[in-house]
């Protein structure tokens, strides 16, 4: 007689799952990790059902988690009337202390950093090792704007002084405020009586920034 093998999987369709049934009661493992609540009910097709499905895993979930809040404050209570130290507080997940560490992110204190900065055009005047003094000069032929914008900052600039540009170039007047002990050197650009630039030069071997003006308004037009 032949030995017949039976197929312990006739009369199923290969590759299939069987399906939870929707509406037939709470998943277990909700309130802790593993799927999400939308995870869970993603598979139920009917709108309404898979909606009350979904209210009732949140109401579970948020029923388990007040019921955690209540048991660690009646611990620490429990633990103060004994003289002991509560538990310690949990710690709020953030974007802060869940992100990982990068290797490029600088550490307070690097020393690498601070040589750099020890040796950065600024070092002294952020060190208050150098008070600044500020030349205010203008383009050459100014309007009557251009004074008025002057006067401003001039009160608004500690230590700053005005010399008339006259028909200076830039390197002129930056070699003269270098020598005379300015610190900085401001350069207001005008185009048709529009104020329309302001060039920041640090002495004396820079850098230099440029900045684009529009819609000025003076101190005088502000009400």
């Amino acid at each position: 007689a032949e030995m017949v093998k039976g197929n312990p999987n006739k009369g199923k369709s290969p590759g299939k799952k069987g399906k939870a049934k929707p509406g037939g009661g709470l998943p277990t493992g909700v309130a802790g990790d593993g799927p999400s609540i939308g995870q869970q009910t993603s598979h139920i097709k009917n709108k309404q059902r898979r909606t009350d499905l979904y209210g009732k895993l949140k109401k579970k979930k948020k029923d388990e988690k007040v019921k955690e809040r209540e048991k660690r404050a009646k611990v620490a209570a429990e633990a103060i009337e004994l003289g002991q130290l509560p538990p310690p507080k949990q710690i709020p997940r953030t974007i802060e202390n869940t992100r990982e560490k990068d290797v490029t992110m600088v550490e307070p204190g690097d020393e690498e950093v601070l040589a750099d900065e020890a040796q950065d055009e600024f070092a002294d005047y952020f060190n208050g090792l150098q008070s600044p003094k500020v030349l205010l000069t203008t383009s050459q032929k100014p309007s009557a704007i251009m004074f008025r914008l002057l006067e401003d900052l001039l009160k608004l600039i500690p230590n700053a002084w005005y010399y008339k540009r006259g028909t200076y170039e830039v390197k002129q007047i930056t070699k003269y405020a270098a020598n005379n002990e300015f610190s900085h050197v401001v350069v207001i650009n005008e185009n048709r009586k529009t104020i329309n630039g302001l060039l920041v030069i640090f002495l004396p071997d820079g850098p230099t920034a440029h900045f684009r003006l529009s819609n000025l308004v003076i101190s005088k037009k502000i009400k």
